[in-house]
């Protein structure tokens, strides 16, 4: 299955990050049963294993949404 994380900060976080861990916690289970992982985040982020789809705070919700591969099963 290929699988979309929408995450609208800078991944990971650095000195804090309860939700963003859990968010790293579940790709990591994910992807540990096979399949594809995209993490959708600011530009600038970056996780071992996942295919990156940077986006901007200035993006527009439609714009966002036109970046989401055609392959995903769930986002």
């Amino acid at each position: 299955m290929r699988i979309l994380y929408f995450y609208p900060a800078r991944f990971p976080v650095r000195m804090y990050g309860g939700t963003p861990r859990v968010v790293q916690w579940l790709i990591s289970e994910v992807k540990k049963r096979g399949h594809k992982v995209y993490l959708m985040a600011l530009e600038g982020s970056e996780l071992e294993g996942v295919e990156l789809i940077p986006i901007k705070e200035k993006d527009t919700p439609q714009s966002i949404v036109n970046k989401v591969p055609k392959d995903v099963d769930i986002i």
